[in-house]
């Protein structure tokens, strides 16, 4: 009677452990298999699809908060050929930071430097800050005091200049675009798919009505028919995370963009030339506040 009770005492600490085996092996299986579905999905995943993704989630609506960074540089002038002293060229360096979107209340903060070299009245370099909250568009040039208007479309000749022209251009992305896949690459460090996009005139037309309100509406002091406005050579890179399909940084470069009008019998012509800029997203959806300075 007590070996057959010993051996039942074995039997019954046997079982758990049994069970214990089983539900590790059962735990390694699941554990396997979804390694191997993450591991299908990151191989299903191609630069096609993740285009597709960045391009018709609409970002910039079902996200609300983003953060950036960007870089740009362009050459602005006034060219009147019957007058030449009165010929002005202004090579502009922006150097943005801080830059924050609130997409949710359609908002947005940043913090910039300009640095500025005219050919009439040398080097000038100023730091600048930039708000749009509730509507209204508050500004600060160096030291100065702050600046509020209105609202954005109307005070548009002061505050386009600040406006994150690049996100316009995302914005108009449908999916359609011919574009190029070009070899990966990292931004801040995360794998991006990197491609060439063709943009239609659709695409950058908020250049068209930056260079328009900012340039030319600014000193004629009249509105002008901006189909009549002239672009050349426009190309576009776009870098798309390979993890979350989302925007990493967008480049645009265009060759000239120009105006010509003629007042009282004499010919004048606006230009930029060789505009590039570089704007770097990062921070998708973590949560801040943007506050109006005043």
């Amino acid at each position: 009677m007590a070996e057959k009770a010993q051996t039942a005492k074995k039997k019954s600490l046997a079982t758990p452990l049994i069970i214990i085996v089983v539900v590790v092996l059962l735990c390694c299986i699941v554990s396997s298999c979804s390694g191997a579905l993450i591991w299908c999905f990151v191989l299903r995943q191609t630069p096609e699809k993740a285009y597709q993704k960045a391009t018709t989630s609409d970002l910039f609506t079902t996200e609300k908060y983003v953060q950036y960074k960007s870089e740009s540089e362009y050459t602005e002038g006034f060219a009147a050929p019957d007058y030449p002293e009165y010929d002005v060229e202004v090579v502009n360096n922006y150097d943005v930071y801080d830059g924050q979107i609130n997409i949710e209340k359609d908002s947005y903060h940043e913090k910039q430097t300009l640095e500025m070299v005219s050919s009439v009245g040398g080097k000038e370099t100023v730091d600048s800050e930039a708000w749009e909250v509730d509507g209204k568009v508050y500004m600060q040039w160096g030291d100065k005091d702050v600046e509020e208007y209105e609202s954005h479309e109307e005070q548009e000749e002061e505050s386009s200049i600040f406006y994150v022209t690049e996100v316009e251009v995302l914005k108009t992305l449908s999916g359609d675009e011919e574009y190029t896949v070009l070899e990966d690459e990292k931004v801040d460090g995360e794998d991006c798919y990197h491609y060439e996009v063709t943009l239609s005139r659709e695409n950058y037309e908020i250049f068209v009505r930056w260079f328009s309100v900012a340039t030319v509406e600014d000193y004629l002091d009249k509105k002008i028919n901006r189909n009549d406005v002239e672009v050349e050579g426009v190309t576009c890179e776009l870098w798309v995370s390979k993890k979350t399909s989302r925007f990493a940084r967008v480049k645009v470069e265009i060759d000239r963009i120009e105006y010509e009008t003629s007042y009282q019998g004499a010919t004048f012509r606006f230009y930029y030339n060789d505009y590039v800029s570089t704007t770097s997203f990062m921070k998708w959806g973590e949560e801040f506040e943007i506050k109006a300075p005043i």
